[in-house]
Order: structure tokens, then sequence, then C-alpha cells
């Protein structure tokens, strides 16, 4: 028997650089509440529900807090969280520019209990009409465009708050192929439509969704846009 031949360096040097790289996107990979930082979105229904839902949880496990007083802990908890992480990651933040390895979006943490679906209505002659109604084939004006699959992760993201600018952004799109589309529209208005999800037992009991429109804005149609 003969024996084997020693590793040389350029196998070193490549077990290096995997090692470099398996710990580099790891740390970039592990979950953080990146994204999720922002006080105004932490008062909309669906994460008030979620930390309504942790406080019961815990309450049966003998731990005794309000939600105001979970709230203050978690963002205190985030925000320490995202600076260390912040730290951590700086040293590896040119290999992840070179390698294209930064994670840009997070996994799914909980359901969208009081999610929002985006209409659009045209004033014709003093009266609204409908024309786009979010996941209604029969009103789907521009229908190809919203219901791609990045438009849709887009106005999920416009439907927050916190997108104001970027929403009134897509109402003046809106305005202008309006301008285009309906000869007769004077005025373009834009809705969201929010609604709490039903739990199986509603499903169940055939109770219907109850919606409440949110932040409508009113913009006159464009005629002098650009094709």
């Amino acid at each position: 028997m003969t024996a084997s031949t020693p590793p040389g360096p350029i196998a070193h040097l490549r077990a290096l650089l995997v090692g470099f790289h398996l710990v580099a996107v790891g740390l970039m990979a592990v979950p953080a509440p990146e994204g999720a930082m922002n006080r105004e979105n932490w008062k909309d229904a669906t994460v008030q529900a979620e930390l309504q839902t942790w406080t019961h949880k815990l309450s049966h496990i003998g731990i005794s807090v309000t939600v105001p007083q979970l709230e203050h802990h978690l963002w205190g908890t985030g925000r320490a969280l995202n600076q260390q992480r912040t730290q951590l990651l700086e040293p590896f933040q040119p290999y992840y520019q070179f390698a294209g390895t930064h994670q840009s979006w997070r996994m799914f943490v909980a359901p969208h209990r009081f999610p929002a679906k985006l209409e659009v209505d045209i004033k014709e002659k003093g009266t609204w009409k409908t024309i786009f109604r979010q996941n209604d084939p029969e009103l789907a004006w521009q229908g190809q465009l919203f219901n791609d699959s990045r438009m849709r992760s887009i106005l999920f993201r416009y439907s927050w708050s916190t997108y104001r600018k970027h929403y009134r952004q897509l109402g003046r799109w809106v305005a202008n192929q309006a301008g285009r589309d309906f000869p007769d529209a004077r005025m373009v208005r834009l809705s969201w439509f929010k609604y709490q999800t039903l739990s199986p037992e509603q499903v169940r009991a055939n109770e219907r969704v109850v919606t409440q429109q949110v932040r409508p804005i009113e913009l006159a149609v464009n005629r002098n846009a650009r094709p």
C-alpha cells in the first residue's frame, strides 16, 4: 500500500474559502426583525392581534403581561438584536456585495389576519364606477399588471400606511392610464378594503367577510400623459 498524498495548498485554500462562505451566508440567514422595526406598522390590527395572542399564551404558562408591556419589551429586544446583527455582519459586507448573497427579505412570521385589497374607481358624468377590484375577474382593468406576482408583492407593501408616498405615486400612474383608457373619466379613486380573515368556525357557519374602506385617495385624470 502507498500512503495517500497529503492535500496541497490549493486544497487548503479551497477549504478555507468554503468555510468562510458558509459562515458568512449562515450569519446573514439567521432570523432577525430587520425591516419590521417600524412603530407605525406595529399599530396595524394584524400586529396587535399577534401581540394579544402571545399575551394570552404567556398567561397560560404563568407569565402575566399586558399587550403594551409585551410590545415595549419586544421593541427593545428587536432594536438590540438588530444593532448586534449589524455589528456582526459588518466585516462580511464587502463579500456580500461581491458574491451577491444579501438576504433582502424575511420569511413570513405570522398569517396576515387583516389584509387589504385594492379597488380603483373612476368618475364619469358625476357617477363613480369600479373598474378594478383585486382578485375579481369581473373587474380586472389593468389586471394583467396588477395580478402579476411581483405586482402583488408591491400592492401588499403599499397597503401599509408607511408606504403612503409610494401609494400616492401609484395613484398618479393610475390617473395617467385611466385618462387614456376612459375618455369620459374625470377623477380616479384608489381605496383599500381591509378585512379580518375568517376563522374555521366562522367559515363553517357561512359568515361573510366584513370590509372597511381605508385610505381612499382621489386624483384628477391626466389626459396629457405620455403613452
